[in-house]
């Protein structure tokens, strides 16, 4: 049975979920993704449309894009499935989404634009840079989707687990670089990135044993007007690529791009002062990747080479928090001294995680 019937069923008969099918879809040098543009209001959205009672996500959108849009597209992976709650017409409504990578069969990426009597609906391929400042609906899609965009073509390789997207799990909150990836000063190329050796496997094994893995960033260099936010996600898409090479894959990605204030850099308490909510040691990003993908901190863990990271784990309401001696760890005491454990690596701060699993 495939993932739209499943929720279509209960959409109708249990909790009013409507299951909404979307696609993805992503062509041309440089790379573009197609959106749908509300005309009147402006905001742009993924194609699809509602899953009909026998049909799966897959279906669902093959047949939504030759009605709506007069094009044939071929259904691939599973990437995403997210859930949205919203208001319309001043009736709350709540979407699962499911997304899958798609191909359209036409060669020219041409797709005419669809109008009603209510509103009107167009087609527009946006690039990289155009996508970081549109107006996204839901907003949350944003991350995910700038990081699909950024390493096409890689992306219909990657696909998603087939958990039921309600339920809650927990998670692993990841740092990136000096965790996931070497530690270079203001990374923004992609050849600098390299992962850390066993990286990869330890996600694979946490994701294997019901983890989320998702990584949660502070990339000040942007703030500082150091790095482009098209080079953080460029720089992000060669991880990717990376872990979609040695067969895993982050189940969530969230940057903070703000830059600390002029005074921090020198400040003895510049790894344990909260700046701003979602620049670690704050707590923003945790608290998002939750609500957003449905996390149980009471069961979550954070692991990074930092203090700070040590910190927002702590500020988060993690159970545990795992420093690791890579990156800056090792010049980094206090992070162990307010850590739960203290780890080598990320492979070594994984079977950490998992022995202590259900103790």
């Amino acid at each position: 049975m495939g993932w739209g019937v499943e929720v279509a069923s209960e959409a109708k008969h249990e909790r009013r979920i409507e299951a909404i099918a979307r696609g993805l879809i992503c062509a041309g040098e440089p790379a573009r993704v197609l959106l749908c543009q509300h005309v009147k209001h402006g905001y742009f959205y993924l194609p699809g449309g509602h899953i009909e009672a026998g049909e799966t996500a897959a279906q669902a959108l093959v047949r939504e894009m030759q009605e709506e849009a007069g094009v044939h597209v071929t259904a691939g992976a599973l990437v995403h499935v997210h859930e949205h709650a919203f208001e319309q017409k001043g009736k709350p409504r709540q979407e699962v989404n499911l997304t899958h990578a798609a191909r359209l069969a036409t060669t020219d990426g041409r797709v005419q634009d669809v109008r009603s009597q209510e509103d009107g609906i167009a087609f527009a391929w946006l690039t990289l840079e155009e996508l970081l400042l549109a107006d996204l609906r839901p907003a949350a899609m944003r991350p995910w989707l700038c990081e699909a965009l950024a390493m096409h073509p890689v992306l219909p390789t990657l696909t998603h687990d087939a958990h039921d997207a309600r339920a809650e799990r927990p998670a692993v909150f990841l740092d990136r670089d000096g965790t996931i990836i070497r530690e270079v000063h203001y990374i923004a190329r992609p050849e600098q990135v390299e992962l850390l050796p066993g990286a990869a496997e330890a996600i694979a094994s946490l994701r294997a044993a019901g983890f989320a893995c998702v990584m949660v960033s502070n990339q000040s260099g942007v703030g500082r007007g150091m790095v482009s936010q098209r080079d953080m996600w460029l720089v992000q898409a060669e991880v990717t690529r990376q872990l979609a090479r040695a067969g895993t894959r982050l189940d969530g990605v969230y940057f903070c791009p703000i830059a600390p204030p002029a005074d921090a850099d020198g400040s003895a308490d510049r790894r344990s002062r909260v700046d701003h909510l979602d620049r670690k040691p704050g707590p923003g990003m945790l608290l998002r990747a939750r609500a957003e993908l449905r996390l149980t901190m009471e069961q979550s863990w954070m692991v990074g080479d930092m203090l700070s990271d040590v910190l927002a784990g702590v500020h988060a309401g993690c159970r545990g928090m795992i420093h690791v001696r890579t990156g800056h760890g090792a010049s980094q005491p206090e992070a162990s001294a307010r850590a739960s454990f203290s780890a080598e690596n990320l492979a070594e701060a994984a079977r950490i995680v998992l022995r202590e699993r259900g103790r």
